[in-house]
């Protein structure tokens, strides 16, 4: 622990434990001399390996068009930070429609990430 030299009322606490592979709950619990106090939940994932969870789109029954209303969104959770993400939708017959290649592959890890599709096909 140490105190800020720019901000007497800034505290950095520096905590690295080894954890094995799962899931982890995190509590943060902070107090000042005053009484005045606050916390903050924070869930995250060790994981031996990159991967993709919880793909998902909403809605799942969709009409196409650039409406409000209209068109679906994809969302997606990563196990690891990544470079890049490409997602592709292709049809029942294997034929691709749209292909997103600038997909945040850092906002994943920490909460859902994606985009909207408005069910036209794009760059293919």
């Amino acid at each position: 622990m140490a105190l800020s030299p720019e901000n007497p009322n800034l505290v950095y606490v520096s905590y690295q434990p080894h954890l094995s592979v799962g899931r982890y709950h995190l509590l943060l619990f902070a107090e000042d001399s005053n009484g005045n106090h606050n916390q903050t939940e924070i869930q995250f994932q060790i994981a031996d390996r990159m991967a993709v969870e919880k793909v998902a789109n909403y809605p799942n029954y969709f009409s196409s068009g650039h409406k409000s209303g209209q068109g679906t969104y994809f969302a997606y959770l990563l196990t690891d930070m990544a470079d890049q993400v490409t997602l592709k939708i292709y049809t029942l017959t294997v034929r691709l429609v749209s292909q997103f290649d600038i997909l945040d592959g850092f906002a994943a890890i920490t909460s859902f990430a994606g985009m909207p599709w408005t069910m036209t096909a794009t760059r293919c």
